[in-house]
């Protein structure tokens, strides 16, 4: 690392507490726009989540196309699903695909649901309002 990087990053990190709680704000009211209308990933009891993104899930494939097209219209976008499917997901590792036949079925149940869902992203640089009006042009879409 430079000097230069570093210095930028002691910078950052100042900001941090700032970016959390901006983040939390902005993935608190998306979740309550949608967790009445889309399955919303549930959180563990144990975890503290760093509301970095919403992972909601899509019945079928034509709306997950609609949601996929209203997060690119609003400049969004998605977060690793569904677009890291290729290299994230271990069903595709060609070190995996030597498997047996419960995980096969196993993959698959996990492939399908994987594929139905949408992470959406929470940044601070966009707006709260843009994320209130997300949600309901998402919300639109059922």
């Amino acid at each position: 690392m430079t000097e230069v990087g570093a210095a930028i990053g002691i910078e950052q990190l100042k900001k941090l507490e700032t970016i959390k709680l901006e983040q939390a704000r902005r993935y608190d009211i998306l979740r309550s726009r949608l967790e009445n209308f889309y399955p919303i990933r549930p959180i563990a009891l144990s975890s503290t989540p760093l509301k970095d993104c919403l992972i909601v899930e899509a019945e079928n494939f034509n709306l997950r196309n609609r949601l996929l097209e209203v997060l690119a219209d609003s400049g969004v976008g998605t977060k690793n699903l569904p677009d890291a499917m290729q290299w994230h997901f271990a069903g595709n590792w060609p070190l995996i695909l030597e498997k047996s036949k419960y995980c096969d079925a196993l993959l698959n149940d996990t492939r399908k649901r994987l594929e139905a869902c949408i992470a959406i992203p929470i940044f601070c640089k966009i707006g709260v309002d843009a994320y209130e009006s997300l949600g309901e042009r998402l919300v639109a879409e059922i």
